[in-house]
């Protein structure tokens, strides 16, 4: 008792040491007795079990976390750790029931499977099944989360889920989603990761102080809510790992930790069970997730679970220790967690928002990787694209053939050509490792990066230069072959450009062709003059400052092109002659500021010195640009239809390092002037189409310089609607966008940015995206330029809520952007430095590349910002591509089709065409996915749920659908099992509300640090919801449900009176806002076998000397990672499996294959969804659409039921269940 109760005779207070509880003792003139049944009652208090002290169940999770390149390659790794690795795994666990061990990275383990003979393959599927070995998240890789866009992180998980469904079966698709290595973590995160069907989220890399709080608050679990919009359908239980995703210190005997024997087991077993139960006081629950491994380790499992195991067998047998402890896998633990918490004794927190910026100490923020290594981040960007256009091509060349074209000599089969696809995937999931895109490799890794880059595109290219002469072709005889390439005609004879459209929108835009004289003339297919503008092409790379020397190379004609959704169409370039008047010649002038090399004043022959303050202006009809003559730097900008203007005062400038590396931005103080005294030179463009201005600008040397940076600042005047609105103020064309496309070049320890310092009012506040929703930051509070820094996938902007102004810059690929202040923005375009960070690198960030940097400017009210802001992103994400025939158009009409488009109709304006791709190179199941691009409330009309009618959107016939799961490995019903299985099973539990949750990320401001160091921002901090805060608004949520209860009986009615024409009819496919809906769906050809001869991909091998020794062996067979072996030369050959003509055949042909395809016969459901009703799914079977009269009357049947059961399940289950 003396231990627990101690006496304050000055407060006349007890105190009971176990707990943060204070109570008021009794007065000393009371009554021995009362005292006697005080002490009674405390003694009482302090015999009560602290739970704390309660039994600890430990999970140790044996674990090897391996990077797909970082100091070495990927395939160097796995010939030198990782192949020795699973192999000794696997023999371990064999051995030992017991035992246990979790796998991430597919890319790894498919190069691995490839190679084990038969044996080998059964013990390793008997592992899985036993839950012995247990994937985790099961990506291709563990992607970084600050720069892989969300349809690259979907597709590289859906990528590894395949593998694993191929391999192991649908029971194997991890439930765990993994992200210990990442260097901060997106709110992005949760919301793709619980519609992949996780149960758990396992993070580790948050701030410092952050973590600190969280460990003291008993809040390193939680409930994480990643989307406003999703709401539930967001949310995830997530752990933080204590420290680090390592071994506990001292028991890895793969570093030397002292070897375990009878003689010191009781010791060693107390000095672990001690710092275990010192972890346990951060969590809620009395178990304990302890990682144990780290970095390739386990490649000697006998040190590793020899020691451990005497260690297990000592604290299970010592019971006064208070712990169990065995080998688990991350499954086993949340599943220990799950069934505490649905004891209703323990509750977690929900979290809201993301977890940048990240940083280790107070001196370390890791927020340059957002930009290290830019031109490998634009590569990713723009290979992800061309291999999307590449995806949608051959699906719907696929579709068009309907049956696989005979292969002739030197021909391939569609098994082939999805081979070299599949392929180019996995080379672009491999770069979306976190240590690939973020840069933080070493250099002859991210050289290998970028040549998986280089031959992702160039099968790509090819892919959809024969995919497209399919969809063009009007007869099966031989054609001429359509070639991907620069287009630099020299018009000696006419060509036929073909211009391909991979979006779900139609397109007007301007294109362009580079061409090698000034007199040409554009044609539509029938022969109809185009308007067009010819403009001199200058190589900017060959442009100096001597006038002398002009650095043109040739010509290049705009002209307006309409291109149909995920269609083509065809234009005619020839050579023309002066006296066209279809083709507009561009006016040409030239700047040069007084201190360039030979200067000529009074603007003769076109050529002007310009002094200070002189303005340049660029005109279309909605916006204007007025540039310094200069400087060449932006000086104001016009929104005509407003006519507002607003000052820009663009800059050009470097943060000055030398502490900063690949990870970590260290400036010395602010950013400065690239130059103080920099010499310009200035070409301007002037037409009726468009307007230019290409700047170069020169550092203080001698004459004859090359430009170290250029920026290109255009707008155009063709009429290209984005967004019709009702009147004129609320239409959107390309003409109210301005485009700047900047060409830089890395310099030793610089870290270049543009800055554009506004005069609009931001209370120091700018936005970020994740690549789907908006993030709300503040400058505020910050003095030092690398804690105000955050990624931003594909746009940022500032806001002026008083003068009703967006500024906004909409980005090609991933970058670092920041505000120093008031009305300012700013986007890091480059780092080269000369030091390493000390981050495990190891070589400094040596990049001295020239990147192309493009993004698009905007100035408009904010509500007509955010309609136009996400279709322009994936506008200028994912381009048209343009193709050209040497043929004149007489002879194109005879071999070729001008116009193809599968649509009937346009997709709705707020829904994206994700994914339009083959399942696989066999069956004729097709890949849809759909997303919703707005938020909820974002937009009073457009932020509405949509319906869209997939039977009427395309001219094919849909002959089936199945809903799945975001990535594709879950059907309907595993779905929702595991979702009622998991954190939406727990008793009691309150779902956060969207009013509780603002466009806010980062640290909580209740957790400002009080500790040594600095804290983090104040106005982006994440946020904890109170429990209180969670029932009045809950309650809140019952009386809205209660009062639209009538309106939901109504259109259940309606839902039920409809005949069901098919399993597309009532509603078609609804989305929510940010909704992503995911399904496989057959369609039956227009013209069944109309193809052309496919064309054999020529897949070069990767160059051996981006590599080190070790990674130029290649696997048997000249083969690259993947299981794609080649047999003859760089040919792919035909697959020797037969390609079905039907899903059903298909399903015959594979379910006795040891890859099956999975779940190919079972035909999805019909659906019924309310907004905020629970959704039953009720499966059908497999019907024969061909018989319409059987199929109708089971649909009534099935829906008149499915109304009865909702009817009495309706209020039981608001889960988030998936629609169907």
């Amino acid at each position: 008792l003396a231990k627990h109760i101690r006496r304050d005779h000055r407060c006349s207070r007890v105190v009971w040491a176990g707990s943060d509880a204070t109570m008021t003792s009794l007065p000393s003139r009371w009554c021995p007795s009362a005292r006697a049944v005080m002490l009674f009652l405390l003694l009482s208090l302090s015999l009560l079990p602290d739970p704390a002290k309660s039994e600890l169940n430990i999970f140790i999770i044996p674990h090897s976390h391996c990077d797909p390149g970082w100091l070495n390659t990927f395939e160097g790794y796995y010939q030198q750790q990782v192949s020795r690795i699973l192999s000794g795994v696997v023999n371990y666990l064999q051995g030992d029931k017991k035992k246990r061990f979790c796998w991430a990275e597919i890319s790894f383990f498919s190069l691995w499977w490839e190679k084990q003979p038969a044996d080998i393959r059964a013990i390793t599927r008997e592992l899985v099944k036993n839950k012995q070995l247990e994937f985790v998240a099961g990506g291709w890789v563990q992607n970084d989360e600050a720069n892989a866009n969300f349809d690259i992180v979907i597709d590289q998980v859906s990528e590894g889920h395949d593998y694993i469904v191929k391999n192991f079966g649908e029971g194997a698709v991890p439930r765990i989603g993994w992200q210990i290595d990442p260097f901060g973590h997106s709110s992005l995160t949760p919301s793709l990761f619980s519609r992949m069907g996780f149960q758990g989220l396992v993070i580790n890399r948050i701030h410092h102080d952050l973590k600190a709080r969280f460990k003291d608050s008993k809040q390193m679990e939680f409930e994480w809510t990643g989307s406003r919009s999703l709401m539930d359908n967001s949310t995830i239980l997530t752990h933080v790992l204590h420290k680090h995703y390592s071994a506990p210190e001292q028991f890895d005997w793969e570093e030397g930790a002292p070897g375990v024997n009878s003689n010191n087991v009781a010791q060693r077993s107390q000095q672990l069970i001690n710092d275990l139960k010192g972890k346990a006081h951060a969590y809620r629950t009395s178990n304990l997730l302890v990682p144990f491994g780290d970095d390739f380790k386990f490649q000697r499992p006998d040190a590793q679970f020899n020691n451990m195991d005497q260690i297990i067998e000592y604290i299970n047998s010592h019971k006064e220790l208070g712990a169990t402890i065995r080998y688990a896998t991350p499954g086993e633990y949340f599943d220990a967690v799950y069934a505490e918490a649905k004891s209703g004794k323990v509750s977690f927190p929900t979290y809201a928002g993301d977890f940048f910026p990240y940083a280790d100490n107070a001196d370390s923020y890791w927020t340059g990787y957002y930009t290290t290594r830019p031109t490998l981040k634009a590569h990713s960007r723009g290979t992800d694209s061309i291999l999307r256009a590449a995806e949608v091509s051959y699906a719907l060349a696929r579709t068009i053939a309907g049956s696989d074209p005979e292969v002739e000599s030197g021909g391939a089969s569609w098994a082939s050509v999805f081979q070299g696809l599949s392929q180019a995937r996995r080379d672009v999931a491999l770069v979306q490792h976190h240590d690939g895109i973020t840069g933080t490799a070493k250099s002859f890794v991210a050289a290998d990066y970028m040549a998986r880059l280089d031959r992702a595109v160039t099968i790509s290219e090819q892919v959809i230069t024969n995919m497209v002469e399919v969809l063009m072709t009007n007869n099966s005889a031989p054609v001429f072959s359509i070639s991907e390439e620069p287009l630099n005609l020299d018009l000696k004879k006419e060509y036929g450009i073909v211009i391909f459209n991979s979006l779900g929108w139609s397109r007007r835009e301007l294109a362009v062709v580079r061409v090698m004289q000034e007199d040409v003339v554009v044609t539509d297919a029938e022969g109809n003059p185009v308007p067009s503008q010819v403009a001199p092409y200058w190589n900017t790379q060959h442009v100096t400052d001597d006038t002398s020397k002009d650095g043109k190379e040739g010509y290049r004609v705009f002209f307006t092109v309409e291109v149909p959704a995920l269609g083509c169409n065809t234009y005619f370039v020839r050579p023309g002659s002066a006296s066209d008047t279809s083709t507009e010649r561009s006016e040409v002038s030239l700047y040069m500021s007084v201190n360039s090399a030979n200067p000529m004043g009074g603007g003769q022959g076109g050529l002007y010195s310009s002094p200070e303050g002189d303005i340049v202006p660029l005109d279309s009809r909605h916006v204007g640009v007025e540039l310094d003559a200069a400087t060449g730097m932006i000086k104001r900008l016009t929104n005509k239809d407003l006519g507002n203007t607003i000052t820009v005062d663009q800059e050009l400038m470097d943060y000055r390092t030398d502490r900063s590396g690949a990870y970590i931005f260290r400036s010395v103080g602010d950013a400065q002037l690239i130059y103080n005294a920099p010499r310009m030179k200035m070409h301007v463009v002037r037409g009726p189409l468009f307007q230019e201005a290409v700047v170069y600008v020169f550092s203080q040397g001698g004459n004859a310089q090359q430009a170290e940076t250029t920026m290109i600042v255009s707008v155009q005047n063709a009429t290209c609607n984005i967004w019709r609105g009702e009147g004129d103020e609320d239409r959107i064309e390309e003409s109210h966008l301005v485009d700047i496309t900047y060409s830089v070049v890395g310099r030793q320890n610089k870290e270049t940015i543009a800055r554009y310092n506004t005069n609009l009012r931001t209370s120091g506040l700018f936005y970020t995206d994740n690549g789907l929703e908006i993030r709300q930051r503040t400058s505020a509070g910050s003095q030092r330029p690398e804690h105000r820094y955050y990624p931003s996938l594909s746009m940022a902007y500032i806001l002026d809520e008083q003068a009703g102004l967006q500024f906004s810059i909409l980005s090609r690929h991933a970058m670092g952007v920041s505000s120093k202040e008031n009305g300012d923005l700013e986007h890091m375009m480059h780092r080269n430095l000369a030091q390493d960070d000390g981050r495990g690198l190891g070589e400094p960030n040596n990049d001295g590349s020239r990147v192309q940097v493009h993004v698009r400017m905007l100035l408009h009210r904010p509500s007509a910002s955010t309609r136009v802001a996400r279709k322009v992103a994936l506008m200028l994400q994912h381009p048209t591509r343009t193709l050209s025939i040497a043929q004149s158009r007489e002879t194109y009409l005879a071999e070729y089709n001008t116009f193809y488009t599968p649509l009937a109709q346009d997709l709705p304006y707020n829904i994206h065409l994700l994914s339009l791709k083959a399942r696989d190179g066999i069956s004729d199941e097709l890949i849809l996915r759909l997303v919703h691009i707005f938020e909820a409330e974002q937009d009073a009309t457009l932020s509405a749920p949509q319906s869209t009618q997939l039977d009427t959107l395309f001219q094919h016939t849909i002959s089936t659908l199945r809903e799945r799961s975001l990535s594709m490995s879950l059907s309907v019903s595993q779905f929702n099992e595991r979702r009622r299985s998991s954190l939406f099973a727990l008793p009691n539990r309150d779902a956060p509300d969207r009013e509780t949750l603002p466009h806010v990320s980062g640290v909580p401001a209740n957790y400002k640090t009080q500790q040594k160091g600095e804290s983090q921002n104040t106005k982006e901090e994440g946020v904890f919801l109170s429990k209180a805060a969670l029932e009045d608004l809950e309650r809140t949520k019952q009386q809205q449900q209660q009062n639209e209860q009538e309106e939901v009986g109504e259109r259940d009615k309606r839902f039920i009176s409809r005949q069901p024409l098919s399993l597309l009819d009532v509603d078609g496919v609804r989305l929510g806002p940010m909704e992503i809906r995911s399904f496989y769906i057959t369609m039956t050809p227009l013209e069944a076998g109309k193809a052309g001869s496919l064309k054999p991909l020529d897949i070069k091998p990767l160059d051996p000397k981006v590599t080190p020794p070790i990674s130029q062996t290649r696997p048997p067979g000249g083969g690259l990672p993947g299981g794609h072996p080649r047999t003859n030369g760089t040919r792919i050959l035909p697959s020797k499996r037969p390609r079905p003509t039907s899903t059903a055949a298909a399903s015959a042909v594979t379910t006795a294959q040891e890859e099956h395809l999975g779940d190919l016969g079972d035909l999805g459901g019909v659906f019924v969804r309310n907004q905020d009703a629970v959704t039953k799914i009720v499966d059908i079977g497999e019907l024969e659409v061909r018989s319409f009269l059987v199929m109708s009357v089971i649909c009534t049947a099935l829906v008149v039921g499915i109304y009865m059961r909702l009817k009495t399940r309706r209020r039981r289950d608001p889960r988030g269940i998936l629609p169907m």
